[in-house]
């Protein structure tokens, strides 16, 4: 830390006659900043201040329209940008010291996903979408899926749900700068629902004869909660729909 103690130097000129001249040189400095808890972070950013030692009065201004009059004062640094704090010992005497202070804005947390609703088993493929200021880095990626299943430390990652509900998956990072680290929740999120037992029946039943032609008629009492039903009649025919039209065998088979 530089202070403001007189120093003395010495000049010595050389003539014809020897002098020895002596002058006492007294110089004001700035001094070396006084210190912060922390330098950088994200907002909200609370930050508590040092003098240098043997101050005999506190005056600091905080470039937000703040200043205080304690000898080490904390400060919360509300909205993103850099921050020069200047300490003096008096509102009108000259700055004795500064630091800089960096604060950036919280990281936003998103995440992509494939679909969102389905039957079980459900895979869902994750990607994270995060919104990063210059300066953070991510070091850790938290997943945790909502069915007591989490996930590793990935950008991408899938998850395969396996019993019905409604779940609340969340994605949590860590950062270069503790103050940064957060988490997002996405509240009922991911839908799983199970897929009811199939129930048909024929008429005639059994849907039997002993040669062709044998018309069979379908009857479909699955509960239709928007599933798509796709019937495959077992003699190449094929229908997509609730209940398919009476349909007529003309080869002997099973």
């Amino acid at each position: 830390m530089l202070n403001s103690n007189p120093f003395k130097v010495k000049i010595n000129f050389y003539a014809r006659l020897f002098l020895t001249l002596s002058l006492i040189i007294s110089l004001n400095l700035i001094g070396s900043a006084q210190t912060a808890s922390v330098s950088e972070g994200c907002a909200p950013l609370e930050v508590q201040f040092t003098p240098p030692a043997g101050q005999p009065s506190f005056f600091w201004t905080f470039q937000t329209g703040a200043t205080s009059t304690l000898e080490s004062p904390s400060n919360i640094f509300i909205n993103p940008g850099t921050y020069e704090v200047e300490f003096r010992n008096t509102q009108d005497g000259p700055v004795i010291g500064t630091v800089t202070i960096q604060v950036y804005p919280e990281p936003v947390i998103d995440l992509v996903t494939d679909t969102t609703e389905g039957c079980t088993p459900l895979l869902i493929n994750f990607t994270a979408d995060i919104d990063l200021a210059a300066g953070l880095e991510i070091n850790e990626y938290e997943w945790v899926f909502g069915d007591g299943e989490v996930g590793p430390s990935a950008s991408q990652v899938s998850h395969t749900y396996t019993n019905a509900g409604t779940f609340s998956p969340s994605l949590g990072i860590e950062t270069n700068i503790e103050s940064c680290n957060t988490t997002a929740i996405f509240t009922d999120l991911i839908s799983v629902s199970t897929v009811e037992g199939v129930n048909f029946v024929t008429s005639p039943f059994p849907a039997t004869a002993c040669e062709p032609p044998l018309e069979v008629t379908f009857f479909n009492f699955t509960q239709d909660e928007g599933y798509t039903f796709e019937w495959n009649l077992g003699d190449g025919t094929t229908f997509n729909g609730y209940t398919p039209p009476a349909h007529i065998y003309d080869e002997l088979g099973t």
